[in-house]
């Protein structure tokens, strides 16, 4: 379980499996900092409020990633961990917070923005004993 790249012309295509929608939140929002920058060279000394909406799971993801993003890239904070909690059952609402500290281009090896996620090809399945997910981030 986790998150991997699949192989897109232009853009990253992220395929994401968890044991529960939380945790696949998790990992969809780690896997958004992986692409910007080294995870490994961040230190977990500050905590960050983060959140999402959405009318149904698809729009909930997309909100989550832009949050995350926005976050990373706006804010110039460098979230190592996520963790989310997520509320209702249409619309939904997902509470979090991100592990990090503020960004140092230097120290932590920026690589590629991600310029926003995508509903294009978007999908979430919610399984008996997994959630999957696959979505296009826009570099």
């Amino acid at each position: 379980m986790g998150y991997s790249y699949l192989e897109h012309p232009t853009d990253v295509i992220v395929s994401v499996e968890a044991p529960t929608i939380e945790a696949a939140l998790e990992y969809a929002a780690e896997s958004v900092a992986d692409i910007t920058l080294d995870r490994s060279s961040v230190s977990e000394s500050e905590s960050r409020s983060v959140g999402a909406r959405g009318d149904d799971l698809r729009l909930v993801l997309l909100d989550w990633l832009e949050s995350a993003n926005y976050l990373i890239i706006t804010e110039g904070f460098a979230a190592r961990r996520f963790e989310a909690r997520l509320d209702g059952d249409g619309p939904y609402t997902v509470r979090g917070r991100a592990y990090g500290e503020g960004l140092d281009a230097d120290r932590h090896g920026l690589k590629i923005e991600v310029k926003a996620p995508t509903l294009h090809g978007m999908d979430v399945s919610c399984g008996a004993e997994s959630v999957k997910m696959r979505f296009l981030l826009d570099l």
